[in-house]
């Protein structure tokens, strides 16, 4: 026996807005017409599942479809910025288990080593990367975030580093 689960029949102008939306997040181009398609595939998916909420009383279907459709298009876009980032995450070269060598820096070897002890594994790997690369914005791309992310990040390791007596660090 076949469950059917029933589908609205949406109205053409939200048929248009699917296609519209679809298009905004699938981008253009030849290769875009598979993902243009999937797109609408998932935007219907998400307006059916939320059609159930939708009170005719309240007003007509297309303002609702279209807060649906575009919270649901700005979802996949930001998964879509995210899998793209991920994707050019570069981490050649950089060994983020080693800790590197530290003598050509100021201050006791040893005193550097405990405050990396005592900071977190993210802060140690901040740390190692910041080394290896020799720049912030090569190591924000290493370690995939934002300069911004990786300026709040060596902040927060830089007052872990002054705390220990390492002021001018």
């Amino acid at each position: 026996m076949e469950f059917a689960v029933p589908q609205p029949e949406f109205p053409p102008a939200v048929r248009a807005m699917i296609r519209s939306f679809a298009a905004k997040v699938a981008g253009y181009g030849v290769a875009a017409a598979h993902d243009r398609e999937d797109a609408a595939q998932e935007l219907a998916v998400a307006l059916i599942r939320r059609w159930d909420r939708f009170d005719p009383a309240r007003g007509p279907a297309e303002p609702f479809a279209a807060t649906v459709l575009y919270r649901t298009a700005a979802e996949l876009h930001r998964k879509q910025t995210a899998a793209k980032r991920d994707r050019g995450r570069v981490t050649d070269g950089v060994d983020l288990d080693r800790i590197p060598d530290l003598s050509s820096w100021r201050g006791d070897v040893a005193d550097v080593a405990t405050v990396l002890a005592a900071v977190s594994d993210d802060m140690r790997d901040l740390a190692a990367v910041l080394a290896a690369t020799g720049s912030k914005a090569a190591a924000a791309r290493a370690l995939g975030i934002s300069p911004s992310t990786l300026r709040r990040r060596v902040a927060r390791l830089r007052a872990r580093f002054e705390d220990h007596g390492f002021g001018n660090f």
